[in-house]
């Protein structure tokens, strides 16, 4: 079959004009990822999966915390070392009292990027025994001390979706005379709709015209629709992580936003999209996080299809129920035999083994036998328990 794209008539109604060259994806699998409760990435398995995080063309990855860690800082060297194409960004905690280390340490990495971030938030400024005017002041201070020391320097507010906009923009316009080029919101507890990341990031870049950014959490499974409310108000500086790891219930999924902004929003952006199944299946195997296999795009069985009537009409045209075909991810399509499989999908079945000669009747009969034992086993079955029902039946 050919390979298809068929989005929706009605995405056309939402769709400003983008220019896809403007936009910066940084893959944070390899910080923010490492924060996911069972993951910790020795020195090798981060730089494994930098290749390949370069070799599908993203722009950017997170090192780590080089001040935290001797493993984040050997990282980030590795990468320049192996002249990986792609840049690599240090993250600064500078609300933390050795945050001048911090940045030394993010400096000897030879970081492309440095990040520095500080919450913002009353919440998270009361917790940290802060008035604004300290955060004011701790700001000034530490990017004009990292100005100069790095070829970018972004700075972000965490906590920013919780924070007062007059407050936000007063954070944004000290660090920007201070040398920041640029700034990035973050929804840290994940507690904002799609509606509130588009009318903050909106208000944010027509205040700087810089290049801003959106780092989204999922808590209440949001981060894929923010973070593209955060693309369609002006942000191109584009935080996700392979698999969707990263705390608590983690992060923008790369290829689900990706995939989104590609083929739903037709932006037209520079990356190898069919390894990202491959992507996804590495990260799993070096993390050892098991992805659902109804994951969208990657999962094992994203583009599996089991109903009769909804596989006659994929054999007819796969567009009646795929947007896009399987292999533009580089993932592939599946027809699981079990229960609602019925004598259409079955009697290709038959002939996919090399069974020949059964009457209409018996393969009616094979389909609830087929029916019954998937019941039993509680899932799809195998070729092999497939042909052992078959030759049940010619042995009878």
């Amino acid at each position: 079959m050919a390979i298809k794209i068929a989005p929706s008539l009605y995405n056309k109604t939402a769709l400003p004009i983008f220019d896809g060259s403007k936009f910066i994806i940084n893959d944070t699998t390899l910080r923010e990822g490492e924060q996911a409760a069972n993951v910790s990435l020795s020195l090798e398995q981060k730089t494994q999966i930098a290749r390949k995080l370069a070799e599908v063309g993203i722009q950017q990855v997170q090192g780590g915390y080089p001040g935290r860690s001797e493993i984040d800082k050997k990282f980030i060297q590795q990468v320049s070392k192996e002249k990986l194409n792609i840049q690599t960004e240090a993250l600064v905690q500078v609300f933390t009292p050795d945050w001048q280390a911090q940045i030394d340490a993010a400096e000897e990495s030879g970081a492309d990027v440095i990040g520095m971030m500080h919450p913002s938030s009353d919440l998270r400024l009361d917790y940290q025994k802060m008035t604004q005017q300290d955060m004011l002041d701790r700001v000034r201070q530490s990017v004009s001390y990292a100005k100069g020391k790095f070829p970018v320097l972004r700075f972000s507010t965490t906590d920013s979706t919780r924070t007062e906009m007059a407050f936000l923009k007063e954070v944004y316009t000290v660090a920007i005379e201070a040398g920041a080029q640029r700034i990035l919101l973050a929804d840290t507890a994940g507690s904002t709709v799609p509606e509130g990341i588009y009318a903050m990031v909106l208000e944010i870049v027509n205040e700087f015209h810089l290049p801003t950014g959106i780092h989204c959490h999922n808590d209440f499974g949001l981060a894929v629709a923010n973070t593209l409310a955060g693309v369609r108000a002006g942000a191109t500086l584009i935080d996700v992580s392979i698999n969707g790891l990263g705390e608590r219930a983690g992060n923008a999924p790369l290829a689900e936003v990706l995939a989104c902004m590609k083929f739903l929003y037709m932006i037209d952006l520079p990356f190898a999209f069919d390894k990202l199944y491959e992507l996804s299946r590495l990260a799993e195997e070096i993390t050892g996080v098991v992805m659902p296999e109804s994951c969208p795009l990657v999962g094992e069985y994203a583009f599996a299809h089991k109903l009769d009537a909804h596989v006659r009409g994929m054999y007819y045209n796969s567009a009646l129920y795929e947007t896009i075909s399987p292999e533009l991810v580089g993932n592939q399509r599946r027809i699981p035999i079990g229960k609602y499989s019925g004598p259409f999908i079955v009697g290709q079945k038959l002939k996919e083994l090399g069974f020949e000669g059964f009457s209409d009747e018996a393969v009616r009969r094979i389909v609830k036998e087929i029916e019954q034992y998937s019941i039993s086993v509680r899932r799809a079955l195998t070729d092999d328990e497939v042909i052992s029902i078959v030759k049940s039946f010619e042995e009878a």
